[in-house]
């Protein structure tokens, strides 16, 4: 795979962090404070951050690397995405819902195909998209779309949660397009729900980076046990649904490598930065598959910059920037 079909791959994750969060910050700002200037200040912070960790990560992990070989480690992943797409959405349809769904056949990747964890992962979000979203027959096509961005971006933007989201969203915006259909009509979330959110997500993230690292069992891991147990809570205490998404919306910023934040004071500002994103993006593109990962990479890119802004004063390390991963 040639460099610029991978800066290509690259590009359309970054494109998609930065429409989502411009329109959640007009969003933000008729509704989140009833301020322009807010919505304004969160659409401006992320719209730089994007950009910039994009130009990082092209100069670093794409441009002058050697070509991307396509083994048939690839075809398994996408096959892994096209399997746990439809099977995220049948276990939803049970009645546990979305989150749940994802949750359980996230674990059930972890458990048994551990390979191929995360892009099974990135599968589940594609189908955590609405059928009146995606058709079965969109919901594929979806998955084939994820499936290529996964394979074309795998050098870049690793260790950032919410990039297997981000990989999902695409491919659900390319399946709607395609197909004509539009997003969910929902309503602007009251402040009770607001306030709920930031500390949801921001528990989430938290739960999620400390459950990754217990016993070294990893980000997918902690994701799908935050998920499940947040899903589960809110299927027996009404009126908790967008709660626990804001919470699983936080468990994909606790999937961060140590890399990119290092520490758990870096992860739970970062879940903070989440839950303000996720509630300015409640009315935008509602039933959307990767939405909730998308607003969480955009967290992870916020943060990181400020951090390598900042010198790193809340991270582990005093020399806090962008460094190559293993993985």
């Amino acid at each position: 795979m040639r460099p610029t079909t991978q800066a290509t791959g690259t590009a359309m994750l970054a494109v998609a962090a930065t429409g989502l969060v411009l329109a959640s910050g007009a969003a933000a700002g008729r509704h989140l404070v009833g301020h322009g200037g807010v919505g304004l200040a969160v659409g401006a912070v992320a719209g730089l951050a994007v950009p910039y960790a994009f130009g990082r990560e092209l100069a670093t992990h794409v441009v002058g690397e050697p070509p991307l070989v396509l083994t048939r480690t690839d075809a398994g992943f996408l096959a892994s995405i096209l399997v746990a797409g439809p099977a995220t959405r049948l276990v939803a349809q049970t009645g546990v819902g979305v989150v749940v769904g994802s949750g359980v056949v996230g674990l059930l990747a972890h458990l048994f195909v551990q390979q191929y964890e995360a892009p099974a992962y990135c599968g589940t979000f594609v189908g955590m998209a609405t059928a009146s979203v995606l058709s079965w027959g969109a919901l594929l096509a979806a998955s084939v779309v994820a499936g290529v961005v996964f394979i074309a971006a795998q050098r870049a933007f690793n260790g950032f949660g919410g990039k297997l989201g981000t990989t999902a969203f695409v491919g659900c915006g390319v399946a709607v397009l395609a197909s004509g259909s539009g997003p969910d009509a929902v309503t602007t979330p009251g402040t009770a729900v607001v306030l709920g959110s930031l500390a949801t997500a921001t528990a989430g993230a938290v739960a999620a980076y400390l459950l990754a690292r217990l016993r070294g069992l990893g980000p997918v891991f902690g994701s799908s046990v935050v998920g499940i147990l947040a899903g589960g809570v809110s299927l027996v205490v009404p009126g908790t649904t967008l709660l626990a998404a804001a919470a699983f919306c936080g468990s994909f910023t606790g999937m961060s490598h140590s890399g990119r934040l290092p520490s758990v004071a870096s992860v739970a500002l970062a879940g903070v930065v989440t839950g303000v994103l996720f509630a300015a993006a409640v009315p935008v593109l509602a039933g959307f598959g990767g939405k909730l990962g998308t607003i969480a990479f955009v967290a992870c890119l916020v943060t990181h910059t400020l951090l390598a802004v900042a010198g790193g004063r809340l991270g582990a390390d005093g020399a806090f920037g962008f460094q190559p991963l293993d993985g």
